[in-house]
């Protein structure tokens, strides 16, 4: 086994580590490791959990060990079998696959197809907890604000608003005036006084 990683350039560590876990899952199961089983495989993973208790990274690295010495060797010697073949999925076969699956269609509108209708960029926490943002929390916003305010008094010796009290530009737009009413004069001929001024916008056409 130690052979076999050296020929495939792993690292000195990985292959003190895999060594190690073969001889304790050879003594967990007393018997030679080419007679082991997958209810073997099965314990030994229960008793490094329930029992030991070992880290996450103990357990992953005798997973692996048990993954080369099982699964990499198999392959190594059902290669050597005369007229064994793995076959690799190749796209035709996945195409020939999918088209000999049933039809596939959506319970609601009986499309069998999937659209991309919008693609919404997604925000940045900067974004999304900036104080004028509507997304913001209120109290997140609120704490922004008066930190704001700490660091404008503290940089110019006045509160925020107090400043922009005294240093804001008056509107210069007056009252606008209501619109004077437009009268015709009249025509030639049109000489009607009734006492009161007549509009001939419409009457003098």
């Amino acid at each position: 086994m130690a052979e076999d990683m050296i020929i495939r350039n792993l690292a000195q560590s990985t292959i003190d580590a895999y060594t190690y876990h073969a001889r304790r899952f050879a003594a967990f199961i007393a018997k030679p490791l080419g007679r082991a089983t997958v209810e073997d495989v099965r314990t030994f993973q229960l008793y490094l959990i329930q029992q030991k208790k070992v880290a996450y990274s103990t357990f992953n690295q005798a997973v692996c060990t048990l993954r080369f010495l099982y699964q990499d060797r198999c392959r190594e010697q059902l290669e050597a079998v005369e007229g064994w073949r793995l076959e690799e999925p190749s796209a035709d076969s996945s195409k020939e696959a999918f088209a000999q699956s049933p039809d596939q269609v959506c319970e609601h509108c009986g499309s069998d197809r999937i659209e991309l209708v919008q693609d919404t960029p997604k925000p940045s926490w900067a974004e999304i907890f900036w104080r004028e943002d509507d997304r913001c929390p209120g109290w997140y916003a609120d704490r922004q604000r008066e930190s704001h305010r700490r660091l404008w008094t503290a940089s110019y010796g006045t509160d925020f608003y107090d400043w922009y009290v005294e240093t804001q530009v008056e509107s210069a737009e007056g009252i606008e005036r209501e619109p004077i009413a437009m009268v015709q004069l009249p025509l030639a001929g049109f000489t009607g006084d009734f006492g009161y001024p007549q509009s001939y916008l419409v009457d003098s056409f």
